[in-house]
């Protein structure tokens, strides 16, 4: 598009922004997943982890686990069990660990879970539901039982990845608002989310930007009458 403009490995501050001079300022820099266990069950770091915990930002960036892997899932949708089922996949072994009653909880809403669980069986993975992440100390994974906080039998473990949550990488716009330059904040950097929500984000600025979204957001649809 010619009224499109890409400026690619370019890392902006707040100087470099300002310069701009632009009518309006888009921040979409995203978030990235905590390494310290904090999480949906656990608002504090959990022992060990911080220490030792890769993240799937590791992973993806090109960090390689060793032979046995143990992931610790406070997340419950599908980020856990696709990194177990792409390392089982690559020859590891797998133990992915969630504190809750079911792995991936949140894909029983999208019709996935069960194909998900049956992929992950095949796949050799070792799967242990109801399991609360205590600390990671010698190389092993302590857990109790969520439900009864019995302690279980640690799982042993030479890498270990902390799947629990995310943080807004939302220096930029911290550093803007300081500055009270305007701007709006998108997607996973004003909150981190699924990858439907971030899409929707950019969306939805783009059509305020452009006019075409409702003031009130009341959108056309259709409403059941019960008629007696």
């Amino acid at each position: 598009m010619s009224n499109v403009s890409l400026f690619p490995n370019s890392n902006l501050d707040a100087d470099a922004i300002a310069e701009f001079n632009a009518d309006e300022v888009l921040v979409g820099t995203g978030a990235h997943w905590l390494d310290d266990g904090r999480g949906r069950s656990n608002l504090t770091s959990i022992e060990g982890f911080a220490d030792h915990a890769l993240t799937p930002d590791d992973i993806l960036n090109g960090a390689v686990p060793g032979e046995e892997v143990v992931i610790y899932d406070d997340d419950h949708y599908y980020m856990a069990n696709a990194l177990a089922a792409h390392l089982a996949d690559k020859g590891h072994d797998v133990h992915i660990v969630t504190g809750a009653p079911i792995i991936g909880g949140w894909m029983t809403s999208t019709l996935e879970q069960p194909r998900m669980i049956a992929e992950l069986k095949a796949s050799g993975v070792s799967m242990y539901p109801n399991s609360t992440a205590t600390s990671w100390e010698n190389g092993a994974l302590h857990i109790v039982r969520s439900d009864t906080g019995d302690r279980v039998d640690p799982i042993l473990g030479s890498t270990l990845i902390s799947v629990t949550n995310r943080m807004p990488d939302d220096e930029l716009s911290r550093e803007l608002h300081g500055r009270d330059i305007p701007h709006r904040t998108i997607g996973d950097a004003e909150v981190p989310g699924t990858i439907q929500a971030a899409v929707y984000s950019g969306h939805r600025h783009a059509r305020e930007l452009l006019g075409s979204e409702p003031a009130d957001r009341i959108f056309k649809r259709e409403r059941p009458t019960l008629l007696i």
